[in-house]
């Protein structure tokens, strides 16, 4: 089909060279042969008056109209995705969908552990698929490669939409057996102390840096790292059986004080609360998936506000009996 003398099968085509800059890695993303792909880059070339892709070196780069043809191109395919992929509703029950989130292990241990339970019984078809943020974490969102990222606020894009999720507020955990610290701790001993971090996401200005940030802000120190590991979840068992300390988000320090000989103090200074935000791109806005998945997303958080219910005495002391 040609639109104004242009041919729409060659859409993809370009979209894919324009995302890999490599017309071998291109054919594989669209699954055609390479030299039905070389044909479509000698067609685009033609059209456009322009190289698209030169070679580097081993490599190839992006030509100027290049660059300044994949961020509109990319947007086009998304708009058309939205387009085929729009229904009157969404039903969980009965939908095989799978969803692409993209949230850090921390959010994924405290929030998706639940939310996973509750779409299991909810949707039994539907599947996920998580990954851990990215370096470029709003050209995921940009490019439409996931549904949903769920990152602090400070990491959300101004170019798409978004909501709250929850708050969460940074605390310090460190080994309940460990001598070092007394029933509190001061902002000299914290300072004084080896700690552990998380820093997911390779070169993302990271989570746990937040806090680094802050505290050279406001008081010109750093923290002395001991160890740096890429997961939240792996911090705790990196300060039991030690004298190291960490700050984590309260909602992580709960859940694994269930598991791990672990204890918490409030840390010695007021670092700003942990604001946890959802964001889609702009053109899945009407997305009656996403729009459920949010919605269970914000039914989740929901339950944890809820008091738990109440013990039977009669039950309680028949139970002991």
């Amino acid at each position: 089909m040609r639109y104004k003398r242009f041919n729409l099968n060659l859409l993809a085509a370009l979209d894919a060279l324009l995302k890999e800059q490599s017309a071998t890695r291109a054919a594989q993303r669209v699954n055609v042969s390479q030299p039905a792909m070389s044909t479509a880059l000698a067609q685009l070339r033609d059209h456009f008056q322009d190289e698209i892709l030169i070679r580097v070196g081993r490599s190839f780069a992006l030509t100027p109209l290049g660059e300044e043809l994949s961020r509109s191109v990319r947007d086009l395919m998304i708009q058309t995705e939205a387009a085929l992929d729009t229904r009157s509703s969404f039903d969980p029950a009965t939908s095989g969908r799978r969803f692409r989130l993209q949230m850090s292990d921390y959010v994924a241990t405290v929030l998706f552990s639940d939310l996973a339970r509750a779409a299991h019984r909810l949707a039994p078809g539907v599947s996920f698929e998580l990954f851990p943020p990215q370096p470029r974490l709003h050209g995921s969102v940009e490019r439409g490669e996931t549904d949903l990222v769920v990152v602090p606020q400070e990491f959300i894009s101004t170019n798409h939409p978004s909501e709250p999720l929850f708050q969460d507020r940074y605390i310090c955990m460190a080994w309940s057996k460990g001598t070092r610290f007394g029933a509190q701790i001061s902002l000299k001993q914290y300072l004084e102390s080896g700690h552990v971090v998380a820093t997911p996401g390779g070169q993302l200005e990271r989570i746990s840096t937040l806090v680094d940030q802050w505290l050279y802000r406001e008081f010109g120190e750093a923290r002395h790292l001991e160890i740096i590991t890429s997961e939240f979840s792996s911090i705790p068992p990196f300060v039991v059986g030690t004298d190291r300390i960490a700050t984590v988000a309260e909602k992580l320090a709960q859940y694994f004080g269930r598991l791990l000989p672990l204890r918490v103090w409030r840390a010695p200074f007021n670092a700003p609360p942990l604001m946890i935000c959802t964001q889609w791109n702009r053109h899945r806005e009407k997305d009656h998936g996403i729009r459920w998945l949010r919605g269970l997303l914000k039914a989740t958080v929901a339950e944890w506000r809820r008091p738990a219910p109440a013990t039977n005495p009669r039950r309680r002391a028949a139970a002991s009996a």
